[in-house]
Formats: C-alpha cells, sequence, structure tokens
C-alpha cells in the first residue's frame, strides 16, 4: 500500500512538471498567448471607438447644419452655387 501512495506522488508532481514547468511552462505561454490577443483587441476596440466619434461628429453636423451640407456638396459633388463661377488652376 505504502508503494501505492509513492506512485501517486511521483505521478502527481510529474504531471505539475509538464504543467508549470517543462517547454517554459505551459500556462504561461497560454497565459502570454491570451494576453497579447486581448491587448490586441483592445487596441482594435480604441481604434473603432474614435471611429464612430467621428461618424457621431458627422451624423450631428448632417442633421443639424446647413454648413456641413454644402461642404461635402462642394467636395465630393463638385457643386457650385447660383452666382459663383468655377475656376481650374493648371501648373504651368
Amino acid at each position: 500500500m505504502k508503494w501505492i501512495t509513492w506512485a501517486m506522488v511521483l505521478a502527481l508532481c510529474s504531471l505539475q512538471y509538464q504543467i508549470w514547468i517543462h517547454q517554459g511552462g505551459g500556462l504561461r505561454l497560454q497565459y502570454a498567448k491570451m494576453q497579447a490577443q486581448a491587448d490586441a483587441i483592445k487596441q482594435q476596440n480604441e481604434t473603432l471607438r474614435l471611429q464612430n466619434a467621428v461618424l457621431r461628429a458627422e451624423v450631428n453636423d448632417l442633421q443639424n447644419g446647413f454648413e456641413a451640407l454644402s461642404e461635402i456638396a462642394r467636395t465630393e459633388m463638385h457643386y457650385i452655387e447660383e452666382g459663383e463661377t468655377f475656376y481650374t488652376l493648371r501648373p504651368q
């Protein structure tokens, strides 16, 4: 019966060695990989939050002001208001 106890202790120590120490510690490597993934996702979320803030500001400008609509019409659709003259400058 005594040898069974020692065999169990030896097996337990062997398993613990493989989990914690062998090849740099399996759980430590897994934790480091998951931490790196979490950091990358946090960075991606921050980028998306900034993009959302820009889009919210643009929506707010479009809903509340005529200047934003006029600016978009001029830059994206080359809109010219009545009474304005359009000039094209060419390099020499």
